[in-house]
């Protein structure tokens, strides 16, 4: 199949095969309650190994997209909420860190131009093997890390030479002063997600403790993708989201 990631390298294969079976249930290709297929053929289909294939699976339960039975086999449970959010404003996580009486601040580690892997060309509709511009940043209340936080820009347009210290500041305000193109609308969705790699390690926390992650994608007038939002908060934080409602 199409799906099949025996040659691409650019994160690990358990990791590939979760984005890809992920997606498969976002998209209904494994209804709600219906029996998936087995190991066997998934392992065959993705060109992977059954113990990197369980190893996604695992992922995948954590996150609540499927259910395993005891010999019987993997089902899909998707049973999520579309919810459509009109804000002017990126979701503010500092809000609530300072609610808490704590003090939040940012630590910009990583800031320019890197290769875009397969997954986030796909996201920003861009051409296998282009660049994007990355920002990692870390979010502290009272100096402990508690959020990792990623922007990936579509460079085209961007201005050059932008000072490091601008990587702190809110996704779309950076994109108002260093960007031609603006991004007019967008869409975030939380899930559930475990640690892993080096976002434990820069949160500090044990592989395989819950995390929150947030996704978000940007567009600009022409609904064509601008930048893509990639968040991962320490579970233990506990996080409350107020959305408003109107009537039209």
């Amino acid at each position: 199949m199409s799906d099949s990631i025996s040659v691409i390298r650019s994160k690990p294969v358990a990791d590939q095969a979760t984005d890809i079976l992920r997606e498969r249930i976002r998209r209904g290709m494994y209804p709600p309650d219906q029996r998936m297929p087995s190991e066997a053929q998934l392992a065959e289909e993705l060109q992977i190994s059954r113990s990197s294939l369980r190893s996604a699976l695992a992922s995948l339960a954590a996150e609540g997209y499927i259910r395993r039975r005891h010999g019987d086999g993997t089902y899909s449970c998707l049973r999520s909420f579309q919810l459509t959010l009109r804000t002017g404003k990126d979701w503010d996580i500092e809000r609530q860190i300072l609610q808490s009486g704590r003090i939040p601040s940012l630590q910009v580690f990583e800031m320019g131009p890197r290769l875009a892997t397969s997954d986030e060309c796909a996201k920003l509709g861009l051409a296998e093997g282009s660049a994007v511009f990355a920002i990692r940043r870390l979010l502290f209340a009272d100096e402990r890390p508690i959020g990792l936080i990623e922007s990936l820009i579509d460079p085209e347009g961007l201005a050059p030479n932008i000072p490091r210290s601008e990587g702190e500041l809110p996704s779309q305000h950076f994109l108002e002063l260093y960007h031609e193109r603006k991004a007019k609308e967008g869409e975030i969705r939380f899930m559930a997600a475990l640690a892993e790699g080096d976002i434990a390690e820069h949160l500090g926390t044990e592989i395989g403790l819950p995390l929150l992650r947030v996704e978000g994608t940007y567009h600009d007038e022409l609904r064509r993708p601008l930048l893509l939002i990639r968040e991962w908060y320490r579970g233990e934080e506990g996080f409350e989201l107020q959305v408003g409602l109107l009537h039209s």
